[in-house]
Formats: C-alpha cells, structure tokens, sequence
C-alpha cells in the first residue's frame, strides 16, 4: 500500500512541475482553461474583472489551480469511466473531467441548489465533450431519506429549518460575493432526494473509480453512507476536508478522515490546494499535525492497491 501511494505521489509531483494551465481565446474571443490531455472549450476562464474581489491573492488567475492540475493527473492515471461530483456547484470538476480525451468518463454532478443544476445543464448543451455531465439535484447524507424538504444557504445544507446564525455570513463575505454578482446568501429552500451514496449508487447501477466531494462540513456524513462503497468498490476519493475541528453534527475532523484510513485508504495532502508553485504534496497517516490544522484542505485517499 506505500508502495502504491509513493507512486502515485512521485508521479502528481512530476506532473505539478511539469503540466500548466494557461487560456485559449475562441473566434468570439472568449477565454477558455486549457491544460494538456484535454479537449479546449470545456471550461471558461475567470472574468479578468472579477480577479480583484478576493481570488487573485489564492487562485492567481486560474480556479484553484493546484486542486485542478492533481484532478486532472488522477484521472489520466485512473481513466474512471464514472466519476461523482459530490457538492458539484456549477459543475468545474465535471467539466474538468468529462473533457479529459483518454478517459473521457461520464460525470455525475451532484447538488442540492437548482440554480447550480441549471447552470451545470445550460453549460453541457452547448458544449462537445469527450465524456458526459449529469446533472443530479440530489442530497447526500448518512442515511437514505427520500424525497424531503431542505433548507440552505450559499455554502450549507440543512436537514431543519436552522436559526439565522447558522447560516448568516458576516457582511464583509456577503459583500465580497455581491461584489462578484453571486447574490444568493441567503436562505432558500427546496424539495429533493436526500439519500446516501450507496442507496443512490445501489439504485442506478453506478461503479464511480473516482469520486470528489466538497460539501463544506457534510463530509462525515457523506463518508458514512458510502461505507459498502468504501469497502467493496474502494473508489479514489479527492475530499475537500471542512476546516472546523468539529463539523456538521457534531462528527469531528479526525473522525472524517478516520473512516478512510479504517476503510485501508491512505492518503496524500495538498499543502495548498490553490497554486501549484506553493503545493507540496505530503503522505500522511492517521494523527498527523497537518490532519488538525484549521483550515479547509483536499487531500487524495487512495485505496489498497488491487
């Protein structure tokens, strides 16, 4: 098993120092991400006027630029022909993988703002792809529900109508999004399919060799509903990890990436997940100082080697 992560770490590394993103301009002069091994015209590249309301000082110009370069290594390394967008947003990581030309995978993206679905679906009808997008309006907890009432915010999802101190942002954040013409902070509902990703992967058949999630502090109670996942399929898992030591619930930081190691994954961290030149990527073991710190990182859970 370290044989494998030491492979896999030596050849991210190599590919870090060796791989860039960097923009292509379409005959309508719209900028697009481009990055080797991937079809031109998935993605479209952050408004330059936009870079001054918080992202140049983490991002540069390029959307979390380390995370991507690593996300795009894994799947040329795995060539998944399913891939999960868990907390999937406006789809970037889905696109990101359905353009990869050698894997050309189906991804499914999952979240629980329409809005978010909407935009994903608007994107993927005027685009050719190597792979698909789909998009899912479906929330995943540590149980299956069913179809259920939600409350949530720009970040957060909650099971109960919360008190506004739950999801309130301070107003300099508020500002910072309006600013970027994101005006949905507040608090909105819908109704939807709440379940696990067992359930939801039992239901429809679907064997995911690569699975992203990035559900800000739902992380432990995703990981818990993917236990047959984690133990019979063993997908690769890029996980945001929430930067509160005690998450959604109650479940605690150690708790979350403790489910991975009982399961017999190992793990690689991204020192930081924004720029590439400051990212080292670092093995870790269950209880290591970087685990604890107080802030939000992605790190890759590798299964044993098969």
């Amino acid at each position: 098993m370290v044989a494998h992560r030491d492979q896999i770490q030596e050849g991210i590394v190599r590919f870090l120092a060796e791989t860039r993103l960097s923009k292509a301009t379409d005959a309508q002069g719209r900028e697009w991400l481009s990055i080797s091994g991937h079809s031109n015209g998935a993605i479209q590249a952050q408004p330059r006027h936009l870079m001054w309301a918080g992202r140049r000082s983490a991002n540069s110009e390029f959307y979390e630029e380390a995370t991507t370069l690593v996300m795009s290594y894994l799947l040329g390394q795995l060539r998944p022909t399913t891939f999960l967008d868990v907390g999937a947003w406006k789809g970037y990581f889905s696109l990101l993988a359905a353009s990869h030309l050698a894997s050309r995978p189906t991804a499914y993206a999952f979240d629980m703002r329409p809005s978010g679905i909407a935009s994903i679906n608007e994107k993927v009808q005027g685009l050719s792809l190597p792979g698909r997008v789909e998009g899912r309006l479906v929330g995943f907890s540590d149980r299956h529900v069913g179809s259920t009432k939600i409350w949530y915010s720009r970040m957060k999802m909650f099971e109960r109508e919360p008190e506004p101190s739950e999801y309130r942002e301070a107003p300099w954040r508020r500002l910072k999004f309006l600013l970027k013409g994101n005006k949905e902070r507040g608090l909105q509902t819908v109704d939807l399919l709440v379940t696990s990703l067992d359930q939801y992967c039992s239901d429809h058949g679907l064997v995911p060799q690569l699975i992203k999630i990035d559900v800000d502090g739902y992380e432990g109670k995703v990981l818990r509903g993917a236990r047959d996942l984690l133990t019979r399929v063993r997908p690769t898992i890029f996980l945001e990890l929430h930067k509160d030591e005690v998450q959604r619930d109650g479940i605690l930081r150690d708790e979350v990436v403790g489910m991975l190691f009982d399961a017999g994954y190992s793990a690689l961290f991204l020192t930081d997940h924004h720029k590439r030149d400051r990212c080292k990527i670092v093995p870790v073991e269950s209880g290591d100082p970087l685990l604890k710190r107080q802030q939000t990182d992605m790190i890759v859970f590798l299964p044993p080697a098969q």
